[in-house]
């Protein structure tokens, strides 16, 4: 049918170019044009992209025609069909009014004319769009590349956020701006604000999950922390020491990663501000605020990368060993000098089925000299308990 339609908009440049010679001209609101199928009219009128094979001949049909020309003629009134469909000669004969006449209402006015169908939604040969979102990186980090310490980028994005807060200010209330050196809670907003963006490109579905009030993801290393959001959207850990005479961030500190950037600016700080301090007293220090994934082997890579400790690095010194007491050197009998301790406790069962266990501990007795172990099995820790398993020792070993 796009190819008949093809044909109808080719016929009327010819007509009118025909007419034209004798100087005959008319404008696009007095051309009128049927077609039969409702599916290539839904696709002249319509705005969707359709296939490259029918695209193409839709845009060669409405380079010459525009789509308001366009009407829909039933079926039953179409002369077309007699000829499309299949007839003979004696069907065509003068009583047959369509084909040579073509339908009664043609030649009435407009408001006879049949009324105009809408085009259908589901038309076919429409192509498929798939919806690609362009992206482009801007570089966040451009402050980080700048600053070579946690001091200086606290002080630099104080000072951003402090210019971004003044030009919000009106310039009739000029007197809020705020100057000169940057205040506490300047520096603690802007803390927060890189905290906040770590966590954001760390835990990003932790993070989504806690803000729609679900729990986190049974596979996210949060999971055992119990983690929650507070007033500023940072993930804390859940605790046990809610009611423990110390700070907050003490009690729920927050949950950072150690691959991140700024937390290995925040150890590699917190190692130079308390004097090149060790690897358990820098993981110590740090969770008193925070509470960093696998921080321990953060702590250690950042003591050894350090230049300074490294050049500074002491010798360690072995102790030298006292002398060994004489019953350790001097040749007796097996247990003749012995020592004792206690090991466990041990859970023993006694008897086939249901039977409840119990607790018990091993009394070790061991050889001064020759390292030889003696074991015995204690039923609690009290001094009876123990006279007996001693009585039994002195028995067998003499």
């Amino acid at each position: 049918m796009a190819f008949v339609m093809l044909h109808k908009q080719q016929l009327i440049v010819e007509v009118q170019e025909e007419l034209s010679t004798i100087n005959v001209k008319f404008g696009s609101s007095d051309i009128v044009l049927w077609t039969d199928s409702s599916v290539v009219l839904g696709w002249i009128q319509s705005v969707v992209q359709l296939k490259s094979f029918v695209a193409n001949r839709i845009t060669q049909i409405l380079e010459n025609t525009e789509a308001k020309m366009w009407r829909h003629v039933p079926t039953s009134s179409n002369p077309a069909d007699l000829i499309t469909r299949g007839t003979n000669a004696d069907t065509l004969a003068l009583p047959n009014h369509i084909w040579w006449y073509g339908p009664s209402w043609i030649a009435n006015t407009e408001a006879s004319w049949p009324a105009e169908i809408h085009p259908k939604e589901d038309l076919p040969e429409v192509r498929p769009i798939k919806l690609a979102l362009l992206t482009t990186h801007g570089d966040a980090n451009w402050i980080i590349d700048r600053c070579s310490n946690w001091r200086k980028l606290m002080h630099v994005t104080g000072y951003v956020l402090r210019f971004v807060y003044n030009c919000k200010i009106p310039k009739l209330k000029k007197d809020d701006r705020r100057f000169g050196s940057l205040s506490v809670a300047e520096l603690d907003a802007s803390q927060l604000f890189w905290l906040l963006r770590s966590q954001i490109e760390d835990f990003n579905s932790e993070m989504s999950s806690l803000i729609r009030g679900n729990d986190v993801d049974r596979r996210s290393c949060l999971k055992s922390l119990n983690p929650f959001l507070d007033v500023d959207k940072v993930i804390r850990v859940g605790g046990k020491l809610a009611y423990a005479p110390i700070p907050e961030n003490q009690k729920c500190p927050i949950v950072l990663s150690s691959k991140n950037p700024i937390v290995k600016m925040l150890f590699q700080y917190g190692h130079i501000r308390l004097l090149h301090i060790g690897p358990q007293g820098l993981l110590a220090h740090i969770h008193r605020t925070y509470w960093p994934i696998r921080g321990r082997s953060l702590a250690r890579q950042t003591v050894h990368k350090c230049t300074i400790c490294f050049r500074s690095k002491p010798l360690m010194l072995q102790p030298v060993m006292a002398p060994l007491p004489s019953v350790r050197v001097t040749r007796c009998r097996a247990f003749e000098k012995a020592g004792v301790d206690l090991c466990g406790p041990i859970n023993i069962r006694s008897g086939l089925r249901k039977v409840t266990p119990l607790k018990h501990y091993i009394a070790v007795f061991v050889c001064m000299v020759t390292r030889a172990i003696h074991l015995e099995l204690v039923r609690d820790l009290s001094s009876d308990a123990f006279i007996s398993v001693l009585f039994l020792f002195i028995a067998r070993r003499g």
